[in-house]
């Protein structure tokens, strides 16, 4: 067995604001009024809080898909409370669905991985 706890075999976890705004702005539409650049922002803004806390790393680790919907949730609440228009939380959920599928589709080896995992075993 390998871990890979800190994307050095496999890429899956770097630039998460790219992300974010790529699926922000493929669901645009659905966002209500409020400008891709500033959700993808508070998504990725609050992704990097979420992933501080050690409590909510660990529950993250066991349930990525889970932590995504709540990161983007904290994300538009934070909105709200700022003033701008919000999704309904259903989007909130679509949303962060398609997050976890796009940063699941773009995982992909680093190069010299596969070798590097050769060595190990």
């Amino acid at each position: 067995m390998v871990v890979d706890l800190d994307d050095t075999l496999i890429s899956a976890y770097r630039r998460p604001d790219l992300a974010w705004r790529s699926v922000c702005l493929m669901m645009q539409a659905e966002l209500g009024g409020l400008a891709p650049d500033v959700a993808a922002s508070a998504l990725t803004q609050a992704g990097h809080a979420f992933w501080r806390n050690p409590t909510c790393q660990g529950l993250g680790r066991a349930d990525p898909e889970h932590a995504r919907r709540r990161i983007a949730a904290a994300a538009f609440e934070a909105l709200r409370r700022e003033g701008h228009s919000a999704p309904p939380s259903e989007t909130v959920a679509r949303l962060a669905d398609a997050f976890s599928r796009r940063r699941d589709q773009e995982m992909r080896l680093e190069p010299g991985g596969r070798d590097s995992v050769g060595r190990v075993a």
